[in-house]
């Protein structure tokens, strides 16, 4: 299977078929697998990443840190 970019929810499902495939593929429910939001928990990525042998891979900007984004930096405020 070509690399279809960036570990979503909706690519995984794609690549297995269904999400009670992916679920499986996986060892969880589908239930847990509809509780993931767009994005794929990190952990589970990865194992997809290695299950597929790459043909879906990682994105770890999708699990960088956003706290320097959404917390301003007060102390360029401080005199």
């Amino acid at each position: 299977m070509l690399y279809l970019g960036a570990m979503l929810k909706s690519v995984a499902i794609a690549h297995f078929g269904s999400r009670v495939a992916l679920a499986k593929a996986l060892g969880v429910t589908k239930g847990a697998v509809s509780l993931w939001g767009q994005v794929i928990p990190e952990g589970s990525a990865y194992k997809l990443e290695s299950l597929t042998k790459g043909a879906l891979r990682v994105d770890p900007q999708l699990y960088a840190k956003t706290s320097a984004r959404t917390h301003p930096n007060t102390s360029a405020h401080s005199s």
